[in-house]
């Protein structure tokens, strides 16, 4: 394994981790709160992961390029 397929699986592990993890305290604080499981939490996260995939599907924006529209953007 080269040293940047590495690196790239240690920052995408951390940021998925990170996704989880914003969820995962999402669904706690309305526990924690409400004392209510909300049970939409995590498929209204997935269906805006899902949403914004079909929109980079069908603009045909690959997730590697930044848009051109925002060249501040790294």
């Amino acid at each position: 394994m080269s040293a940047t397929l590495f690196g790239q699986s240690v920052i995408g592990g951390i940021l998925i981790r990170g996704i989880y993890g914003l969820m995962a305290l999402g669904l706690s604080l309305s526990w924690g709160l409400l004392r209510l499981v909300n049970i939409s939490h995590f498929a209204l996260a997935f269906f805006g992961a899902f949403l914004v995939y079909q929109l980079g599907m069908t603009n045909h924006i690959a997730r590697w390029r930044r848009p051109r529209s925002a060249p501040g953007l790294a």
